[in-house]
């Protein structure tokens, strides 16, 4: 509490919440578990209730692994990188067995993947089950603060796609998710309200061998959506989805010289473009914007808009990891994220703080823009 009554302060929190962010312009997934990979939250923009919508699970998705018979204790020790920036990846050892999983929204899909492979590097036979299992139980209203909104689920199986399906009604379809897996995972149906799921595979697996599990989440407005976007997910497949992300990270990562510098600047780049934007709201036109949702605002759901990327100038006359930065940004950043415009036309209240000083100055060409 602040000593002055008109001034308020956030609470201070001693650790970091245990959680990554990833997403897409679809999509945000902003709760995944450091600790175990489960993913608790999904949200997407909705127009019509001017918020975002969430799917909140307990979790949404989780990954297990059983070895001979005996459930593997994630136990906080999964190891977390990002690919290309942006896409969570985890690793996990224990004695012979190696695990890897990574979570990631496909640029320009309204879903999901995970994907997770686990290896038996040496030892004897050992029998593996491998899978996924979640719950989604609530749906919440964000704007500053989460609601959750009363309804009712409906969902089950869809017999003509395959995929397992859950349908949010508020006396109408608010938000739908569709499940799809690789085949040889077979998805259980376990409760329709609220909707839970199964999915697992058992395979005996030689030193040297490998299994991997690949689950596909699609987000629309109501069930005939998801159903059909998760097999679209399916049909496209793991492999070319990954391949086309990174290519699409890869291209407008910025290089530096510093591995550490690099990694900070580009994932905060990629957060910037990304999750703030999907609060904000600008449309993009023409050739060179990227991104332009065309079908989800007419739905109900909404896309996000132009984010810029602030950066505090450096403080020894433009030496250090300001002018780093400075430097690496200024000639790629139109080419690689929007057309060359004037920020003053795309961003007009955009300013920065000069280090140490508390003054702001204009931004001038720096700005990321869908």
């Amino acid at each position: 509490m602040s000593a002055h009554p008109l001034i308020t302060r956030p609470p201070v929190l001693e650790e970091p919440p245990p959680f990554l962010p990833t997403g897409n312009l679809w999509i945000s997934l902003p709760l995944i578990d450091r600790r175990d990979g489960s993913l608790w939250r999904l949200g997407v923009l909705h127009e019509h209730l001017n918020g975002l919508l969430e799917a909140e699970g307990d979790p949404l998705i989780r990954p297990f692994l059983t070895v001979d018979g005996q459930a593997v204790d994630w136990g906080g020790r999964l190891e977390w990188s990002r690919e290309g920036f942006w896409i969570p990846t985890w690793r996990f050892r224990a004695e012979d067995v190696e695990v890897e999983g990574r979570l990631w929204a496909p640029i320009a899909e309204r879903g999901l993947v995970y994907q997770v492979r686990v290896a038996l590097r040496s030892g004897s036979l050992r029998q593996v089950i491998l899978g996924f299992e979640g719950r989604w139980m609530k749906a919440l209203l964000s704007r500053f603060a989460s609601r959750p909104l009363p309804g009712t689920w409906s969902g089950g199986r869809d017999p003509w796609t395959g995929s397992g399906v859950a349908e949010f009604q508020a006396g109408l379809p608010l938000l739908a998710l569709g499940w799809q897996v690789e085949a040889p995972l077979s998805l259980e149906i376990t409760s329709e309200q609220p909707f839970a799921y199964r999915c697992f595979q058992t395979q005996d697996l030689h030193p040297g061998e490998n299994l991997e599990a690949v689950l596909y989440v699609a987000v629309a407005p109501d069930g005939d959506g998801a159903r059909t976007g998760a097999l679209h997910l399916r049909r496209r497949g793991a492999t070319a989805l990954l391949r086309e992300t990174r290519r699409w990270l890869e291209s407008r990562a910025l290089p530096l010289e510093d591995p550490e510098l690099a990694a900070r600047l580009n994932e905060n780049l990629f957060f910037a473009y990304f999750q703030p934007g999907r609060l904000s709201g600008h449309r993009g036109s023409g050739d060179g914007d990227l991104a332009e949702p065309p079908v989800l605002r007419e739905r109900g759901l909404l896309e996000p808009r132009c984010v810029p990327l602030v950066f505090p100038c450096d403080r020894a006359g433009g030496r250090g990891a300001g002018a780093s930065v400075a430097a690496a940004l200024s000639p790629p950043l139109s080419s690689a994220y929007c057309r060359p415009r004037p920020v003053s036309e795309r961003c007009p209240s955009v300013s920065r703080v000069r280090a140490g000083s508390g003054r702001r100055a204009p931004l001038g060409p720096l700005a990321i823009c869908p």
